[in-house]
């Protein structure tokens, strides 16, 4: 006999969210993709987005997959307590197939320069995801996680003899809470120089899709889902769409700096102190108690993520910080800069209170934290970390399959970039409030994949960590004892494609995972 879990304050809070977000949807069901594009065209039109002088046609469509999947419904019903009566699927019927509409635009009167039409190139095409449910109808709410990469034909990359898919463009997705979502495609923020950047791409490719979650569920916070069986992540729902044409608009991605005008450079410093979780941590170039790559200036004494917390803030997340780092913080005669951030355990860790929907009392933790190091340490200049972006794809089948599969699902149970992307939205409008440099890297780690370490949907290697601090600090990098390095290498990063010129080893069991409550 099953029970269905009581719905306590938490759960109440994020039904009325929820329904409240498909409250906002007035389409009817049986509009059809081009009106759904075309409107959102005229929309773009009348903001100055795109000319008004375009045009809009269907080019293309894509079904994914070709029929509906009605195993992900199954899926769910049988990890959720009396699923048909509990929240969501009391409210929502899975999504079960996707289709992809690509919109061309066309001039009917260029009178522009060159100059001026080739910055309209962004909307000559136009990618659109139509959400569908088990009877193929078309979804009026929104609420999806998934991701979507391309490889154009003639890059594959080997790996282990076997051919690997390599991405040469990943789509960042736009919700638009009615069933429909817009794309745009972008170069991974760290890759050799493909096609792209040559101008030699083939014209056609691959196109993976994954899905994540359904329904809003990786929108979820505890305790709601403490007593399913696994977090609802569609693991395995991967689909491929081959040769087909690939799209004509691909942005290269050129960093935070770059995209944001903000420009900040952390070399300017004498001292930079970074306090955070472990993602600040990597960043700042420190894993597992010692550094594999430094710059000068950096100081990282250690991984407090789980001291970051509304509840201890007052007493042991200040004090914390006093014993750790006060003596260097209180000096006057020297320059100093201290990093903080924290997201990594408010979506991994299920301690402390309950968050709630919007996590309030953990956005206002960020302020106080912010507050408070300014009061303690006046003449010290406060930047804060952004979240950074997860990848459930990452984990692959040890995490549900393995000898440590109960933990794991535990770890990822309410992990999804549903919930990283508010935090990062919060965490910058917070930041701007308080006049704090914002050192966003979220797209940087949304557009990197193939960076994660083995088995790992949060944690990056290194690589790609140096990239992300080099982004704000002109420094020169240190790379730590080569004998070091390796025994870090092989610790955390496995087998990788990318790491070719190193020394690896698949064998990362003698070292705690990453699920392990002590890695964060």
């Amino acid at each position: 006999m099953t029970t269905t879990m009581p719905r306590g304050i938490g759960q109440q809070e994020q039904i009325m969210a929820m329904n409240s977000t498909s409250a906002m949807v007035n389409k009817n069901n049986e509009t059809e993709a081009a009106e759904t594009i075309k409107e959102t065209i005229l929309t773009r039109e009348k903001t100055n987005e795109i000319p008004l002088s375009s045009s809009t046609v269907v080019s293309r469509m894509y079904s994914v997959p070709e029929i509906p999947d009605k195993s992900i419904g199954k899926l769910l019903r049988e990890i959720i307590p009396d699923a048909n009566k509990s929240f969501p699927l009391s409210s929502c019927s899975p999504t079960s197939q996707y289709k992809i509409v690509v919109m061309t635009t066309t001039m009917s009167n260029r009178t522009q320069s060159d100059q001026q039409y080739n910055q309209t190139k962004k909307y000559l095409e136009i990618w659109k995801v139509e959400s569908y449910d088990e009877l193929g109808q078309r979804k009026t709410n929104g609420g999806d996680d998934f991701q979507i990469s391309f490889s154009h034909n003639g890059i594959a990359t080997k790996n282990n003899n076997k051919k690997k898919f390599t991405m040469s463009a990943i789509a960042i997705a736009k919700d638009h809470n009615d069933g429909t979502y817009s794309l745009e495609f972008w170069t991974p923020s760290l890759s050799p120089d493909y096609c792209i950047v040559k101008n030699t791409c083939s014209s056609s490719g691959t196109l993976k899709f994954d899905m994540i979650y359904t329904c809003s569920i990786g929108r979820m916070t505890r305790p709601s889902k403490d007593q399913w069986k696994h977090g609802g992540y569609l693991y395995g729902k991967t689909y491929f769409l081959y040769n087909i044409t690939a799209p004509k608009s691909i942005f290269k991605f050129e960093g935070p700096t770059k995209h944001s005008q903000q420009i900040y450079d952390l070399a300017k410093f004498d001292k930079v102190i970074c306090f955070g979780d472990s993602l600040l941590g990597n960043m700042c170039g420190y894993w597992w108690n010692k550094y594999i790559f430094k710059k000068n200036n950096i100081d990282v004494q250690g991984n407090f993520g789980s001291s970051i917390r509304p509840d201890l803030l007052q007493n042991e997340t200040f004090p914390l910080l006093e014993k750790m780092h006060g003596k260097d913080l209180r000096e006057n005669n020297v320059s100093t800069a201290i990093i903080l951030g924290s997201a990594a355990w408010e979506m991994s860790a299920n301690l402390g209170p309950y968050p709630g929907h919007f996590f309030n009392n953990t956005l206002a933790m960020y302020q106080d934290l912010v507050v408070g190091v300014r009061e303690r340490y006046p003449n010290v200049t406060v930047f804060w970390k952004s979240p950074q972006a997860v990848h459930l794809t990452a984990l692959q089948g040890d995490c549900y399959d393995g000898p440590g599969r109960f933990a794991c699902i535990n770890r990822v149970r309410y992990i999804s970039n549903s919930i990283a992307r508010y935090l990062y939205k919060e965490q910058k409008r917070i930041m701007n409030k308080l006049n704090v440099p914002f050192l966003d890297v979220f797209d940087a780690t949304y557009l990197a994949e193939s960076w994660h370490m083995d088995q790992d949907c949060q944690h990056y290697r290194h690589w790609l960590n140096m990239r992300l601090l080099d982004y704000f600090h002109s420094g020169s990098t240190t790379i730590i004892s080569l004998k070091r390095r390796l025994q870090h290498v092989r610790r955390m990063e496995s087998t990788s494609s990318h790491a070719d010129d190193y020394t690896r080893t698949n064998q990362y069991s003698k070292s705690s995972p990453w699920w392990d409550i002590n890695f964060l």
